[in-house]
């Protein structure tokens, strides 16, 4: 099993919020890839993916991976993509389940210097460029026991 952070981010336009697109995706329980994502062809049914909110620098939800990612067909786009700023960009699509949003967001400043991924934690927003990252499971425990301490 592999854990990732999926970022998530207001449309450029600012026509879809970040909370609207969230609500579609978990609904539908899917997730877009932009095919050429280094990772596209690595996300296994199984793996767990936490949400990273760009723009408010913070950790919202996690899910597991129910499908590997695959084109969109015809028909999904004119669906799936009602909501997605990019609408004309050939973006694939994932299944995701067990959706969890945190009922307090875990901030980046809360655990960025206990994040092994980030190695450089001045220049930290780097590491979330892409839309997709490969984290290891200590930092995956991280984020959780503190999004479980916020709840309790």
């Amino acid at each position: 099993m592999t854990f990732w952070v999926f970022n998530i981010r207001d449309c450029k336009n600012k026509i879809r919020e970040t909370a609207n697109l969230l609500n579609f995706r978990f609904q539908n329980q899917v997730w877009f890839i932009n095919p050429k994502n280094r990772y596209c062809k690595d996300i296994r049914y199984g793996d767990i993916a936490i949400v990273y909110e760009v723009g408010k620098q913070r950790f919202i939800a996690r899910f597991t991976i129910a499908s590997e990612a695959r084109p969109l067909r015809s028909f999904e786009k004119k669906k799936l993509m009602f909501y997605e700023c990019e609408k004309n960009q050939d973006f694939w699509v994932i299944r995701i389940k067990d959706v969890d949003i945190f009922d307090n967001p875990v901030k980046i400043s809360d655990v960025i210097h206990q994040l092994q991924f980030i190695r450089n934690k001045k220049r930290w927003g780097s590491y979330f460029s892409g839309g997709i990252v490969r984290i290891w499971d200590c930092d995956f425990r991280v984020i959780m026991r503190h999004a479980s301490k916020l709840i309790s």
